[in-house]
Protein backbone atom coordinates (compact mmCIF):
# COMPACT_ATOMS: atom_id res chain seq x y z
CA UNK A 1 0.00 0.00 0.00
CA UNK A 2 2.54 2.28 0.83
CA UNK A 3 4.48 1.52 -2.46
CA UNK A 4 1.20 2.12 -4.28
CA UNK A 5 0.89 5.52 -2.63
CA UNK A 6 4.22 5.95 -3.43
CA UNK A 7 4.10 5.90 -7.20
CA UNK A 8 0.77 8.01 -7.09
CA UNK A 9 2.99 10.75 -5.16
CA UNK A 10 5.96 10.63 -7.58
CA UNK A 11 3.56 10.47 -10.91
CA UNK A 12 1.46 13.44 -9.73
CA UNK A 13 4.57 15.62 -8.64
CA UNK A 14 4.53 18.49 -12.07
CA UNK A 15 7.58 19.45 -11.57
CA UNK A 16 9.62 16.77 -10.94
CA UNK A 17 9.59 14.53 -14.37
CA UNK A 18 12.72 13.31 -14.23
CA UNK A 19 11.97 11.62 -11.06
CA UNK A 20 8.90 10.00 -13.01
CA UNK A 21 9.99 7.35 -14.96
CA UNK A 22 12.67 5.64 -12.61
CA UNK A 23 9.92 5.42 -10.04
CA UNK A 24 7.90 4.05 -12.54
CA UNK A 25 9.87 1.17 -13.23
CA UNK A 26 10.65 0.58 -10.06
CA UNK A 27 6.65 0.27 -9.88
CA UNK A 28 6.87 -2.54 -12.56
CA UNK A 29 9.60 -4.90 -11.15
CA UNK A 30 7.74 -4.39 -7.70
CA UNK A 31 6.74 -8.44 -6.27
CA UNK A 32 3.38 -7.11 -5.53
CA UNK A 33 0.76 -7.39 -8.93
CA UNK A 34 -1.16 -4.78 -7.01
CA UNK A 35 1.99 -2.07 -7.19
CA UNK A 36 2.54 -3.02 -10.80
CA UNK A 37 -1.05 -2.51 -11.58
CA UNK A 38 -0.76 0.88 -10.16
CA UNK A 39 2.11 1.99 -12.02
CA UNK A 40 0.69 0.78 -15.19
CA UNK A 41 -2.11 3.04 -14.19
CA UNK A 42 -0.26 5.96 -13.50
CA UNK A 43 1.03 5.80 -17.18
CA UNK A 44 -2.19 5.52 -18.39
CA UNK A 45 -3.61 8.67 -16.67
CA UNK A 46 -0.25 10.49 -17.60
CA UNK A 47 -1.00 9.54 -21.64
CA UNK A 48 -0.21 13.46 -22.30
CA UNK A 49 3.45 13.35 -21.67
CA UNK A 50 3.80 10.56 -24.11
CA UNK A 51 7.16 11.96 -25.14
CA UNK A 52 8.31 11.47 -21.58
CA UNK A 53 7.20 8.06 -21.09
CA UNK A 54 8.06 6.43 -24.72
CA UNK A 55 11.13 5.34 -23.24
CA UNK A 56 9.07 3.29 -20.86
CA UNK A 57 7.96 0.96 -24.59
CA UNK A 58 10.46 -1.72 -23.60
CA UNK A 59 9.17 -1.88 -20.02
CA UNK A 60 5.76 -2.23 -20.82
CA UNK A 61 6.24 -4.89 -23.62
CA UNK A 62 8.29 -7.00 -21.66
CA UNK A 63 4.99 -6.07 -19.12
CA UNK A 64 3.25 -7.83 -21.67
CA UNK A 65 4.53 -11.38 -20.00
CA UNK A 66 3.88 -10.78 -16.75
CA UNK A 67 1.99 -13.70 -14.33
CA UNK A 68 -0.70 -11.52 -13.48
CA UNK A 69 -3.52 -11.28 -16.07
CA UNK A 70 -4.18 -8.00 -14.62
CA UNK A 71 -0.59 -6.53 -15.26
CA UNK A 72 -0.56 -8.25 -18.85
CA UNK A 73 -4.06 -6.25 -19.53
CA UNK A 74 -2.66 -3.20 -18.32
CA UNK A 75 0.69 -3.67 -19.90
CA UNK A 76 -1.49 -3.03 -23.18
CA UNK A 77 -3.26 -0.09 -22.32
CA UNK A 78 -0.53 1.65 -21.17
CA UNK A 79 0.85 0.61 -24.49
CA UNK A 80 -2.09 2.61 -26.26
CA UNK A 81 -1.07 5.95 -24.79
CA UNK A 82 2.81 6.09 -25.11
CA UNK A 83 3.39 4.89 -28.54
CA UNK A 84 1.08 4.61 -32.00
CA UNK A 85 4.38 3.08 -33.73
CA UNK A 86 3.82 -0.24 -35.09
CA UNK A 87 6.98 -0.78 -35.62
CA UNK A 88 7.92 -1.07 -31.79
CA UNK A 89 4.75 -2.48 -30.10
CA UNK A 90 3.04 -4.75 -33.60
CA UNK A 91 4.94 -8.24 -32.71
CA UNK A 92 4.51 -8.25 -28.76
CA UNK A 93 0.87 -7.30 -29.14
CA UNK A 94 0.22 -9.69 -32.16
CA UNK A 95 1.25 -12.61 -29.82
CA UNK A 96 -0.50 -11.08 -26.61
CA UNK A 97 -3.89 -11.13 -28.43
CA UNK A 98 -3.94 -14.72 -28.49
CA UNK A 99 -3.93 -14.45 -24.65
CA UNK A 100 -5.82 -17.06 -21.79
CA UNK A 101 -7.25 -14.30 -20.85
CA UNK A 102 -10.23 -12.41 -22.05
CA UNK A 103 -9.59 -9.11 -19.70
CA UNK A 104 -6.01 -9.16 -21.58
CA UNK A 105 -7.21 -9.65 -25.47
CA UNK A 106 -9.76 -7.17 -25.06
CA UNK A 107 -6.92 -4.40 -23.90
CA UNK A 108 -4.50 -6.04 -26.28
CA UNK A 109 -7.03 -5.53 -29.38
CA UNK A 110 -7.53 -1.74 -28.21
CA UNK A 111 -3.91 -0.81 -28.23
CA UNK A 112 -3.57 -2.64 -32.10
CA UNK A 113 -6.50 -0.17 -32.90
CA UNK A 114 -4.28 2.66 -32.76
CA UNK A 115 -1.24 1.42 -34.25
CA UNK A 116 -0.10 3.05 -37.57
CA UNK A 117 0.45 2.02 -40.09
CA UNK A 118 -2.04 -1.12 -39.92
CA UNK A 119 -0.48 -3.92 -41.31
CA UNK A 120 -2.32 -6.82 -43.26
CA UNK A 121 -1.69 -9.07 -40.14
CA UNK A 122 -2.86 -6.77 -37.47
CA UNK A 123 -5.90 -6.29 -39.51
CA UNK A 124 -6.20 -10.23 -39.96
CA UNK A 125 -6.05 -10.30 -36.57
CA UNK A 126 -8.29 -7.98 -35.20
CA UNK A 127 -11.10 -9.24 -37.89
CA UNK A 128 -10.37 -12.42 -36.03
CA UNK A 129 -11.35 -11.43 -32.86
CA UNK A 130 -14.39 -10.47 -34.13
CA UNK A 131 -15.55 -13.74 -33.27
CA UNK A 132 -14.22 -14.39 -30.13
CA UNK A 133 -16.51 -16.35 -27.89
CA UNK A 134 -16.06 -13.25 -25.18
CA UNK A 135 -18.52 -10.27 -25.36
CA UNK A 136 -15.55 -7.85 -24.43
CA UNK A 137 -13.23 -8.96 -26.91
CA UNK A 138 -15.60 -8.96 -29.85
CA UNK A 139 -16.62 -5.20 -28.85
CA UNK A 140 -13.30 -4.30 -28.76
CA UNK A 141 -12.37 -6.10 -31.46
CA UNK A 142 -15.38 -3.72 -33.50
CA UNK A 143 -13.81 -0.55 -32.23
CA UNK A 144 -10.23 -1.78 -33.69
CA UNK A 145 -11.68 -1.90 -36.97
CA UNK A 146 -13.08 1.64 -36.85
CA UNK A 147 -11.02 3.93 -39.49
CA UNK A 148 -11.41 7.41 -40.60
CA UNK A 149 -10.86 5.91 -44.26
CA UNK A 150 -12.53 4.00 -46.27
CA UNK A 151 -13.03 0.42 -44.82
CA UNK A 152 -12.43 -2.65 -47.51
CA UNK A 153 -15.13 -4.95 -48.57
CA UNK A 154 -13.79 -7.97 -46.32
CA UNK A 155 -14.09 -5.32 -43.26
CA UNK A 156 -17.02 -4.20 -43.96
CA UNK A 157 -18.80 -7.65 -43.82
CA UNK A 158 -17.16 -9.00 -41.03
CA UNK A 159 -18.87 -5.29 -39.38
CA UNK A 160 -22.29 -6.42 -40.89
CA UNK A 161 -22.05 -9.53 -39.52
CA UNK A 162 -21.25 -7.76 -35.92
CA UNK A 163 -24.46 -6.08 -36.34
CA UNK A 164 -26.23 -8.96 -35.38
CA UNK A 165 -24.40 -9.88 -32.55
CA UNK A 166 -25.74 -11.29 -29.14
CA UNK A 167 -24.64 -8.59 -27.49
CA UNK A 168 -26.47 -4.77 -28.27
CA UNK A 169 -22.99 -3.07 -27.23
CA UNK A 170 -21.08 -5.29 -29.82
CA UNK A 171 -24.41 -4.74 -32.16
CA UNK A 172 -23.85 -0.76 -32.10
CA UNK A 173 -20.27 -0.31 -32.09
CA UNK A 174 -20.41 -2.17 -35.30
CA UNK A 175 -22.90 0.25 -36.75
CA UNK A 176 -20.54 3.42 -35.70
CA UNK A 177 -17.67 1.32 -37.21
CA UNK A 178 -19.28 1.41 -40.42
CA UNK A 179 -20.64 4.93 -40.59
CA UNK A 180 -17.93 6.95 -38.61
CA UNK A 181 -15.67 7.18 -41.94
CA UNK A 182 -15.02 10.51 -43.79
CA UNK A 183 -15.26 8.85 -46.90
CA UNK A 184 -18.03 5.54 -47.39
CA UNK A 185 -17.76 3.21 -49.89
CA UNK A 186 -20.55 1.84 -52.56
CA UNK A 187 -21.03 -1.30 -50.48
CA UNK A 188 -21.58 0.73 -47.36
CA UNK A 189 -25.28 1.85 -48.62
CA UNK A 190 -25.67 -1.25 -50.22
CA UNK A 191 -25.64 -3.37 -47.01
CA UNK A 192 -26.87 -1.01 -45.05
CA UNK A 193 -30.51 -1.74 -45.38
CA UNK A 194 -30.19 -5.58 -45.09
CA UNK A 195 -28.63 -4.04 -41.58
CA UNK A 196 -30.87 -2.21 -40.61
CA UNK A 197 -34.29 -5.14 -41.68
CA UNK A 198 -31.84 -7.80 -39.46
CA UNK A 199 -31.20 -5.47 -37.03
CA UNK A 200 -32.65 -4.90 -33.72
CA UNK A 201 -34.29 -2.50 -31.89
CA UNK A 202 -30.91 -0.41 -30.71
CA UNK A 203 -29.34 -1.45 -34.12
CA UNK A 204 -32.31 0.02 -35.75
CA UNK A 205 -31.75 3.24 -33.73
CA UNK A 206 -28.39 3.82 -34.24
CA UNK A 207 -28.50 2.93 -38.22
CA UNK A 208 -31.26 6.33 -38.69
CA UNK A 209 -29.57 8.01 -35.71
CA UNK A 210 -26.29 7.31 -37.11
CA UNK A 211 -25.79 6.24 -40.87
CA UNK A 212 -28.87 8.69 -42.34
CA UNK A 213 -28.19 11.33 -40.10
CA UNK A 214 -24.98 11.38 -41.23
CA UNK A 215 -25.15 11.08 -44.67
CA UNK A 216 -28.30 13.25 -44.91
CA UNK A 217 -27.34 14.54 -48.50
CA UNK A 218 -26.91 11.28 -49.88
CA UNK A 219 -29.77 10.02 -52.05
CA UNK A 220 -29.36 6.49 -50.94
CA UNK A 221 -30.72 7.01 -47.80
CA UNK A 222 -34.02 7.85 -48.92
CA UNK A 223 -35.43 4.45 -49.49
CA UNK A 224 -33.92 3.68 -46.13
CA UNK A 225 -35.75 6.29 -44.12
CA UNK A 226 -38.95 5.68 -45.97
CA UNK A 227 -39.02 1.84 -44.69
CA UNK A 228 -38.09 3.11 -40.96
CA UNK A 229 -41.54 4.86 -41.09
CA UNK A 230 -42.80 1.59 -41.18
CA UNK A 231 -41.07 0.17 -37.80
CA UNK A 232 -42.99 -0.84 -34.96
CA UNK A 233 -40.36 1.19 -32.70
CA UNK A 234 -41.63 4.55 -32.31
CA UNK A 235 -38.33 5.98 -31.49
CA UNK A 236 -37.00 5.00 -35.02
CA UNK A 237 -39.78 6.53 -36.44
CA UNK A 238 -39.14 9.66 -34.82
CA UNK A 239 -35.68 9.66 -35.75
CA UNK A 240 -36.37 9.06 -39.31
CA UNK A 241 -38.97 11.97 -39.66
CA UNK A 242 -36.15 13.83 -37.81
CA UNK A 243 -33.86 13.03 -40.81
CA UNK A 244 -36.21 13.80 -43.74
CA UNK A 245 -37.17 17.09 -41.97
CA UNK A 246 -33.40 17.35 -41.94
CA UNK A 247 -33.52 16.95 -46.00
CA UNK A 248 -35.93 19.36 -46.82
CA UNK A 249 -37.72 19.39 -50.15
CA UNK A 250 -35.28 16.92 -51.45
CA UNK A 251 -37.70 14.49 -49.33
CA UNK A 252 -40.50 15.16 -51.53
CA UNK A 253 -40.73 11.69 -53.26
CA UNK A 254 -41.38 10.61 -49.37
CA UNK A 255 -44.01 12.73 -48.60
CA UNK A 256 -46.91 10.26 -48.84
CA UNK A 257 -45.16 7.95 -46.04
CA UNK A 258 -44.78 10.93 -44.25
CA UNK A 259 -48.24 12.16 -44.80
CA UNK A 260 -49.33 8.53 -43.15
CA UNK A 261 -47.65 9.29 -40.17
CA UNK A 262 -49.66 12.22 -39.19
CA UNK A 263 -52.17 9.39 -37.86
CA UNK A 264 -49.33 7.60 -35.86
CA UNK A 265 -50.64 6.06 -32.66
CA UNK A 266 -47.49 8.16 -30.86
CA UNK A 267 -48.10 12.02 -30.10
CA UNK A 268 -44.45 12.70 -30.81
CA UNK A 269 -44.39 10.54 -33.97
CA UNK A 270 -46.99 12.96 -35.00
CA UNK A 271 -45.41 15.91 -34.29
CA UNK A 272 -42.36 15.18 -35.74
CA UNK A 273 -44.28 14.11 -39.13
CA UNK A 274 -45.97 17.69 -39.23
CA UNK A 275 -42.58 19.37 -38.98
CA UNK A 276 -41.04 17.22 -41.61
CA UNK A 277 -43.53 17.97 -44.05
CA UNK A 278 -43.60 21.54 -42.77
CA UNK A 279 -39.81 21.87 -43.44
CA UNK A 280 -40.58 19.91 -46.77
CA UNK A 281 -43.39 22.09 -48.40
CA UNK A 282 -42.98 25.12 -46.66
CA UNK A 283 -44.35 26.41 -43.45
CA UNK A 284 -47.88 26.17 -42.95
CA UNK A 285 -48.72 23.40 -45.23
CA UNK A 286 -48.52 20.54 -42.69
CA UNK A 287 -52.20 19.77 -41.57
CA UNK A 288 -51.84 19.05 -37.34
CA UNK A 289 -53.43 16.37 -36.14
CA UNK A 290 -56.10 17.03 -33.46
Amino acid sequence: NIRMRAIWAVSNLEYERDALVPALRLGLRDAHPQVRRAALNMIRRRGHRRKALSSMVPDLLESLRDPSHTVRAGAAGALSVTTTSAAKAEEPLLAAVRDTSAYVRSSVLQALGKLQPRSTRIQEAVLEAVTDPAESVRRSAVWALRSPGPLGEETILRLVGATRDESESVARTAVDALTKQKSLLPITYDVMPDVFRTGSTEVRKRVVGSFCADTVNTPAVLPLLEAALADPDKTVRGGALHTLGRLGPRAHEVVPAIERALADPDHHVRLAAENALRKIRGAGEAKRDP
